[in-house]
């Protein structure tokens, strides 16, 4: 079959699809460009008669963008591209329809040939469901003949229907369906509306063109024509933050508006009108950008604008403070501080943060120095050394006058130290010691004692003293030893302190402690400390023996108001607690006087006052001293104190016996104690002044062995008158002494040498006026003769001191002799008499002879025990527990006698044994006194005998009283052991003391 005739078809079909879509085309240009003249002057009219402003405008531009795009896209475009692709917009199909709508003669056989043309094209193509893909064997072969067969009648038979069809169809012009001319009626309206928008255009542009200007264009300004005119003085304005800015505008013109605004983000405020024509307004507190327009009846400005630049700014700002080591304090920083306090020489660092600052100054001291940044940081150091003020100030481009910030810092100097010392020097040391306070503000480097010699050549001397030198404030103590020091006898000395600070900045500084002189005494004025450290203790004795004594007195009276109460009241328990205050008050004293006198005791033998005997007695009295006050009366008043409030009357009323039995034993080992201080400070005092009195004679005859030289005779040897001077104040000391020595209890035999003293003085008084007659070598020769009488005098003295030592050493030996032998011989009466008693009744009228028996035996041991007392006032080798068994046996006989008047044997037989056994240990402790002094006798070179024997009887005398000595020796020693091994002593013992 030909296929020209279906493809003729197709092609006509084509030129029809293709003047379709030109037709669309044209039509949509022609109405497109209708529908944009008209939104086009909808929109310039719009804005002819608004005048929009930016926004607006905006709007409309993109209205008239928006349109002018829909036109095109939707009237041009589209049409142009279905124009373009047209095949693949519309299909033959489809396009037959439309054909076959067009023509009724038609209807649908151009489609039912098309459809079978392609029926047909398909069929030749092999394309169809029957068709086989696949053929095997014979009887496949066959059935394929067949089909094959079948097919081609189909086809021919489809061709020729096909081509018959085209043949009818072919004289049809199938674009002959589309009428180009109906588009005329468009274009003319195009070309009215065309000439209808060049005509405004031409004539009536501010509708046409103006408008379209303004809304292209919509972010310029544009002025409505109005009947006034609006001049802006300041198109650009600049500020800087936070200025007031005023904005001012001018106003010419017929009509002009009676207010203008200033309209911003910020609100609509009104202008101030100056005048008819003027306008202003003042920004206030700008601190960003700020856009603003006029506006003033239908007048409305172009927008105007005030740039604000930024001022420079101080953020924030801190100090770092670096501390002096020295002052050991932690480093610290302080935020928002523009005054400061600091140590001297303290690092300050300062940090400055900052925003839109380009510079920064600091002016200090009238010099200005520029600081460098560092990420907007500015950063200034110094050391404060002294106070000190500056200023900060910041700027940038825009803003150079910033107020400055003022700062000041207030140094606190390094203060001197401080030191405050008391001095501590006991009378009778070579120790000085010091109790000293030492401040600073930081700390101490150094502390040193310092000591200048002044004579015979100075000399300074330094010591470092211990110091914690981190503290502040700090006490310390030092002593020193004269002797330590070197430092002689009669020599003055500076003592002071210094004290350095750990100043770090300026150096260590000093202060000098206030200054202490001492004197180192010479061996006279060391005496004579000695010798009122002595009388001051004697006078504090006496006053303490005599508030015992009172004390005494209010005991007694305590007793006698206990006897006449059967109850203790209140106030009896106060008195009882005043009488133990006063005692104790008592003992405290006692304690004190002690210890003075131990340290007396040291003093003299440290400085070697005194002989050796002299010291020897020192230490027995002082020996003395630790048993003035008894155990037993101390525990006493500690039983009481505690027991006061619940102890019955009876109980009490016994306490105060035994208080007052033991407050007169201290009150009479006080005055014992007294009596042998003076006679110690009286013996003292004599070989002082003896010893005084030999060192003058020594002088005045060592001037006759140095008289070579009369130059020097002249100027260093002792005259006439000053040796004549202090012979006679010797003299007068000397009568003194004497005067005192008759005030003892116990005074020395001595006698004052008269002819000797005027011997003396006559050889003196001639001196002088050999002196007076330039007689040198008479007068020396006078001196020397009265220089060997002081030497005799002196040592005429001192051997009647020790002769009356001797003779009293002896006395009271024998006399120590003869009371032991009455104490044995009371003990065996004692014991005889306490044996008979034990073998009578209570009825036997013998008992009244036994009575005054045991009275005549405590009257007779009354006479013992007053020369014992006597005896050891004088005597310091009498130890003090003899009062102690001489109260026990004045009791225990006083209780014995009570009992036997009440023919109480029993308890006075009890008393008795009592006594006795008091009276046994009394032997002993005398027999034990009586070697000590015979072993010091001994020790002394003297005969252990009797007082100062007669001629002729003194060699006889010495063998009895040394043969009797051996014999109670013995006896003393087999009644000890008997004692201690509990044993009852024998009648046979007593007898052999007896006898």
């Amino acid at each position: 079959m030909d296929m020209s005739a279906p493809n003729k078809l197709i092609e006509k079909i084509e030129g029809f699809t293709r003047k379709y879509y030109l037709n669309r085309l044209i039509q949509g240009v022609l109405v497109g460009a209708v529908l944009w003249i008209v939104f086009y002057l909808l929109i310039n009219g719009l804005e002819y008669f608004s005048w929009f402003p930016p926004k607006g405008r905006f709007v409309l531009f993109l209205f008239l963008l928006a349109g002018s795009a829909f036109v095109l896209v939707y009237h041009f475009l589209i049409p142009l591209v279905n124009l373009i692709r047209f095949r693949k917009k519309m299909s033959v199909e489809q396009a037959s329809v439309m054909i076959g709508k067009f023509f009724p003669e038609i209807k649908d056989k151009l489609l039912n040939t098309i459809q079978l043309s392609n029926q047909m094209e398909e069929s030749n193509n092999g394309v169809g469901p029957s068709t086989p893909s696949t053929s095997s064997g014979t009887e496949g072969s066959g059935t394929s003949a067949n089909t094959g067969s079948g097919t081609s009648t189909d086809n021919a038979l489809l061709a020729a229907t096909i081509e018959q069809r085209s043949a009818r169809l072919s004289p049809i012009r199938f674009s002959d369906a589309v009428d180009l001319r109906g588009n005329l009626k468009y274009l003319g309206i195009f070309f009215g509306s065309l000439l209808l928008l060049i005509a405004l255009m031409v004539f009536l542009p501010s509708f046409a063109v103006q408008p379209t200007q303004r809304i292209v264009n919509y972010e310029q300004h544009f002025e409505k024509p109005l009947p006034y005119q609006v001049e802006i003085e300041q198109d650009d304005i600049e500020t800087t933050q936070g200025k007031e800015v005023k904005f001012n505008i001018h106003v010419t013109g017929d009509r002009i508006p009676d207010a203008f605004y200033v309209k911003s983000e910020l609100g609509q405020q009104l202008m101030t009108k100056g005048s008819a024509n003027d306008f202003s307004y003042t920004f206030k507190n700008l601190f960003n950008d700020l856009s603003f327009n006029v506006i003033g009846g239908e007048y409305t400005s172009r927008p105007l604008h005030i740039t604000v630049h930024p001022n420079p700014t101080l953020l924030s700002y801190r100090c770092e403070l670096r501390y002096p080591s020295y002052i050991h304090r932690t480093n610290e920083t302080l935020d928002a501080k523009t005054r400061l306090i600091v140590p001297q020489g303290t690092s300050l660092t300062f940090s400055f943060t900052t925003r839109d600052t380009e510079q920064m100054s600091v002016t200090r001291d009238s010099l200005t120095t520029d600081l460098t940044a560092n990420n907007d940081v500015f950063a200034y150091q110094f050391v404060a050394a002294q106070n000190t003020k500056f200023e900060v100030q910041v700027q940038n481009t825009w803003n150079q006058n910033i107020e400055p910030l003022p700062f000041s810092v207030d140094v606190i100097p390094d203060a001197y130290p401080d030191i405050r010392v008391e001095s501590f020097d006991e009378q009778l040391s070579d120790d000085v010691y010091f109790s000293g306070l030492v401040t600073d503000d930081y700390g101490f480097s150094k502390l040193t004692f310092n000591c200048i010699v002044k004579e015979p050549i100075e000399k300074n001397i330094v010591k470092t003293v211990p110091l914690d030198t981190k503290q502040t404030r700090t006490s310390f103590f030092y002593q020193f030893n004269m002797d330590d020091l070197g430092i002689m006898p009669g020599q003055n000395m500076e003592v002071y302190f210094v004290v350095w600070d750990n100043d770090g900045f300026h150096g260590p500084k000093s202060k000098r402690s206030e200054t202490f002189t001492y004197y180192k005494p010479s061996e006279a004025a060391l005496d004579s400390i000695a010798d009122q450290q002595s009388e001051d203790i004697m006078e504090r004795l006496q006053e303490k023996s005599q508030e015992a004594d009172k004390l005494q007195d209010e005991i007694e009276k305590m007793l006698q108001d206990l006897i006449q109460k059967k109850d203790l009241d209140w106030s009896d328990k106060e008195k009882m607690k005043d009488l133990l205050e006063k005692q104790q008050k008592i003992q405290d004293e006692w304690n004190k006087l002690q210890e003075e006198q131990e340290k007396l005791e040291d003093f003299m033998k440290e400085h070697e006052l005194g002989n050796e005997d002299l010291i020897k007695k020192q230490e027995q009295i002082n020996k003395l001293f630790d048993e003035v006050i008894p155990e037993e009366l101390k525990k006493m008043m500690e039983q009481i104190d505690k027991l006061l409030e619940e102890m019955p009357r009876e109980q009490m009323q016994q306490m105060m016996k035994d208080i007052k039995k033991n407050n007169q034993s201290m009150q009479e080992l006080l005055d014992r104690n007294l009596s042998l201080l003076e006679q110690l400070k009286m013996e003292k005092d004599l070989n002082d002044l003896a010893n005084k009195l030999d060192k003058l004679g020594e002088e005045l005859q060592k001037q006759e062995a140095e008289n070579q030289n009369k130059a020097e005779e002249e100027n260093e040897q002792k005259s006439a008158e000053e040796a004549k001077e202090q012979f006679d104040k010797m003299m007068d000391e000397l009568d003194q002494l004497l005067e005192k020595n008759q005030e003892l209890q116990q005074p020395f035999d001595m006698q004052k040498d008269e002819e000797m003293q005027e011997s003396i003085d006559q050889d003196l008084q001639d001196a002088m006026q050999n002196e007076q007659n330039s007689q040198q070598q008479q007068s020396q020769q006078k001196k020397q003769n009265a220089g060997q009488k002081m030497q005799q005098m002196a040592n005429n003295m001192m051997m009647q001191m020790q002769m009356q030592g001797m003779q009293q050493m002896a006395e009271d030996a024998h006399l120590m002799r003869v009371l032991l032998e009455n104490v044995v011989h009371a003990s065996h009466e004692q014991e005889d008499l306490m044996t008979e008693i034990g073998s009578m009744r209570t009825d036997d009228p013998s008992l009244v002879e036994k009575i005054i028996h045991q009275k005549e035996v405590a009257d007779n041991f009354n006479m013992v025990r007053d020369s014992l007392r006597s005896m050891a006032m004088r005597q310091p080798i009498v130890q003090n527990f003899v009062f102690d068994e001489l109260h026990t046996i004045e009791t225990q006989t006083e209780n014995a006698m009570k009992y036997l008047n009440d023919l109480k044997l029993s308890q006075a037989m009890r008393h008795q044994q009592t006594a006795m056994m008091s009276m046994n240990n009394l032997a002993l402790m005398l027999a034990e006194s009586l070697e000590n002094m015979e072993n010091s006798m001994e020790s002394m070179g003297m005969p252990m005998a009797c007082p100062m024997p007669k001629q002729g009887q003194g060699q006889q005398s010495m063998q009895r009283m040394q043969q009797l000595q051996q014999q109670l020796s013995e006896q003393l020693k087999q009644m000890q052991q008997q004692m201690e091994q509990g044993q009852q002593m024998p009648n046979s013992m007593s007898e052999e003391f007896a006898r």
